[in-house]
């Protein structure tokens, strides 16, 4: 009985790993998202003067947005839009758009498809700003962040069969077990939401851990210099 047991488990996670390889081969074949958007109307509806660009049809993954543009003086910003299905469907930044660069990337999540989603810049009165280009690509780790997903899923499911599988055997130190299980889960609350809380030097935190990525992906190791701090000049 127990190695027909261990038989049906290994066969079972075998199958897992077999199924995760052809859903992986099917993410890295399938085409990535490429668009330029080419109209930029004025918005006046709430009183600001926007910069938006037209309304397209999106499937769900993530996307770099790289913005072209040029300004004499003064700041901006750019974040994109939808009419969201529901609370969680779109998560973009308000990115800054300072007149010492020329351009900007930044993602976005779209965790839903949308039908209308556009990107929004928002300049400053003081200075002109004209837009050459805005590019929308699928994000470098969107293909990455499926595979991932999906690998977390199929082992909650081998960790379940794996309870299964070792159910008839007599547990040793059951309630050293569940306290450590009680520890794990009260400690990654925080992991569970879909947003993080707000303290007075969270912004800091947040540009330490992106100038850390933009670092490694400038091929510093260990990054010294991170790139992305004071428009582009860097910060050790």
């Amino acid at each position: 009985m127990y190695n027909k047991k261990f038989h049906w488990y290994f066969i079972f996670s075998i199958v897992e790993l077999i199924f995760l390889l052809l859903f992986s081969i099917h993410i890295m074949l399938k085409g990535d998202f490429l668009y330029d958007f080419h109209d930029y109307g004025t918005d006046r509806s709430d009183g600001m003067v926007k910069i938006c660009t037209e309304r397209i049809a999106v499937p769900k993954g993530i996307y770099q947005i790289t913005v072209y543009y040029e300004k004499e003086r003064g700041n901006g910003q750019c974040y994109a839009q939808a009419s969201e299905k529901g609370v969680h469907s779109l998560y973009s930044d308000h990115v800054k758009l300072s007149y010492l660069q020329s351009e900007r990337s930044f993602d976005i999540y779209v965790n839903d498809a949308v039908d209308d989603l556009r990107l929004v810049v928002e300049p400053e009165e003081n200075g002109s700003f004209v837009i050459s280009r805005i590019h929308m690509e699928t994000a470098a780790n969107a293909k990455a962040y499926q595979i991932f997903c999906m690998a977390l899923k199929l082992l909650l499911v081998n960790a379940f069969a794996a309870v299964l599988y070792y159910r008839d055997r007599k547990g040793k130190r059951p309630a050293e077990v569940i306290c450590l299980f009680a520890i794990g889960m009260a400690a990654s609350v925080g992991l569970m939401e879909e947003y993080i809380l707000f303290g007075h030097d969270l912004m800091f935190h947040l540009l330490r851990i992106e100038g850390l990525k933009d670092g490694l992906l400038a091929g510093g190791f260990p990054v010294r210099m991170q790139p992305g701090w004071f428009n582009g000049w860097g910060y050790p």
